[in-house]
């Protein structure tokens, strides 16, 4: 069997899984102690993470967020560009730039390019950022002696404007703008800002932490876009929608016209509402509301009000959103169960509507018949004794470790390139990793979906089996704490085309989402490999 079919099924085991189940994390470990890079040390951390953005009108810099092309600059920047391209500190130039979000208030844009495998910045917390602290400018790397400056904080200060902003004692560089502003070991804690006031001279950093507010990997629109929103939108008052005129109206006006080309009967419920009947083969009558959210048109139709479900038929029914394309189950806190969409109303046309409202109603139709047959609950699984494991914690070295950010910065996994070797993964929460042997494989899927851990089995074991492995089965299971929270366990057993394979995952699930750390081989070689896989995953932490 080749090591691709050996990846797919243990993407099978690690795949999404929506959930509307609470849970709460334990308080995170405190951090083993840190020692402050040095001035070369910090450079060259800092520095692989910086990048030139080059525009019709010159060139500013940027930073990269995560591994797959997410970087965070001033607005100053790219301001009224149409086109643009990124350079990386190590020369590759990517031409096809997306933007994510943006925040004309502070002055911060996040951009995506197309990327994988690219060296993220770590982020610091900006909120610990005090007077007197050392920190590391870093700027374009096309002038890299005008655009590193080591300096230190003298205030957090307020802008007059309705955020704060790091003052530093470094004057301002024009090749400095929109780069990193680093504390002394080598974390992110600001985003070098244009001169915001009538102020000396000198440096400022916008704080990270109101970066983290709006990073996401989704490209909500065009440059082109984000020109005409900029232009639109008065200095200072937050941003606009990307649609002329006051949104939502301009949005609602939009998807007004869409509805009334689409050939579709919709009535007007709202100001921004609409809805439009179908006849299912379950349920007679089926509704599909469509509104507007922003710069977004939801579609969701109910497939079954009140109904009553125990947590093992939720699970099933949730299972259904693996088979499903363009719309997803979810229940509701009232117990209702809806099939949903989202989707950029830039991107539709009148045909393209049509289109997902009738998928929207065929899906609340299946939900509908699905759920007749559930009864409401499931057998349960063979009984196995459940294990209390040693507890698991970070290595003394954990700062020498290569980071992987999870969760949009809420939680990190470590590893070290001598044992591991980073895989190509299409998913872009998905990272796939490679035992410098080449017997061991594992993979971490991160998701902002919170699941209760006691579903986790059962999923697992549904996933192993959609994705064609043959008498899955858990063989042990149990619960450890790594690093102050508490992780489930599992192994599990499968077959593929008359091979043993062995799985050894533990997931995590709090607020901020749900982590799985998935390591597997064939079943003879897995005790070999057990500590191999416990020593990734006690790099696992939850960040403050």
């Amino acid at each position: 069997m080749s090591r691709r079919h050996v990846a797919a099924i243990a993407f099978a085991l690690v795949a999404p899984v929506l959930a509307s189940a609470a849970q709460s994390a334990r308080p995170p470990a405190t951090p083993p102690a840190r020692t402050p890079l040095s001035k070369s040390d910090l450079t060259a951390r800092a520095g692989s993470s910086v990048v030139t953005i080059h525009t019709s009108s010159g060139h500013g810099a940027g930073v990269i967020l995560d591994s797959t092309g997410l970087v965070v600059t001033s607005l100053q920047v790219v301001r009224g560009q149409t086109g643009l391209s990124i350079r990386l500190a190590n020369g590759d130039v990517y031409d096809d730039v997306g933007v994510v979000d943006v925040d004309e208030r502070r002055d911060l844009v996040l951009l995506k390019i197309k990327a994988f495998g690219l060296a993220p910045a770590t982020l610091g917390d900006s909120e610990k950022v005090a007077a007197g602290q050392r920190v590391m400018l870093v700027g374009s790397p096309q002038a890299p002696d005008a655009a590193i400056a080591e300096t230190s904080i003298k205030e957090v200060r307020r802008s007059g404007q309705g955020y704060r902003l790091i003052q530093t004692a470094a004057a301002t560089s024009a090749n400095r703008l929109g780069g990193g502003m680093f504390n002394e070991f080598g974390e992110l804690v600001g985003v070098i800002a244009a001169r915001p006031d009538g102020g000396a001279d000198l440096t400022a950093g916008i704080p990270v932490n109101y970066a983290r507010g709006l990073a996401s990997t989704t490209v909500r629109m065009t440059l082109e876009e984000l020109a005409i929103k900029v232009a639109n939108s008065p200095s200072g008052q937050g941003p606009r929608s990307i649609y002329a005129g006051t949104p939502p109206t301009a949005a609602g006006a939009r998807l007004q016209a869409l509805l009334a080309a689409s050939k579709i009967a919709w009535t007007r419920t709202s100001e921004y509402e609409w809805k439009a009947t179908y006849k299912g083969v379950k349920v007679p009558e089926l509704t599909v509301e469509a509104r507007v959210a922003d710069t977004l048109l939801v579609l969701e139709c109910v497939a079954k009000e009140n109904a009553t479900l125990d947590d093992a038929a939720k699970g099933q029914l949730l299972q259904m959103n693996y088979g499903m394309d363009l719309v997803k189950v979810a229940v509701r806190f009232d117990d209702s169960v809806v099939v949903m969409m989202e989707i950029e109303l830039r991107l539709l046309d009148a045909p393209g509507l049509v289109r997902l409202a009738d998928e929207v109603a065929r899906e609340a139709d299946r939900v509908a018949t699905a759920l007749a047959g559930l009864g409401g609950s499931a057998p349960p699984p063979p009984s196995i004794k459940e294990e209390t494991a040693p507890d698991l914690s970070a290595p003394a070295d954990l700062q020498r470790l290569t980071r992987v950010e999870l969760l949009q910065g809420r939680a990190e996994v470590r590893f070290d390139r001598l044992m591991w070797r980073p895989q190509v993964s299409s998913e872009p929460t998905t990272s796939s990793f490679q035992h410098h042997t080449g017997d061991l494989h594992l993979q971490i899927l991160s998701e902002r979906l919170e699941v209760p851990l006691a579903n986790m089995a059962d999923v697992a074991l549904a996933n192993m089996t959609n994705g064609g492995a043959q008498n899955a089965k858990v063989v042990r299971r149990g619960y450890r704490n790594v690093n102050g929270q508490r992780m489930l366990f599992l192994e599990l057993e499968s077959t593929m085309t008359g091979v043993a394979f062995s799985f050894y995952g533990h997931y995590w699930s709090g607020p901020s989402g749900t982590v799985q750390i998935v390591g597997f081989a064939g079943r003879s070689l897995i005790g070999e490999y057990r500590g191999a896989i416990e020593s990734f995953v006690s790099t696992f932490q939850v960040l403050k």
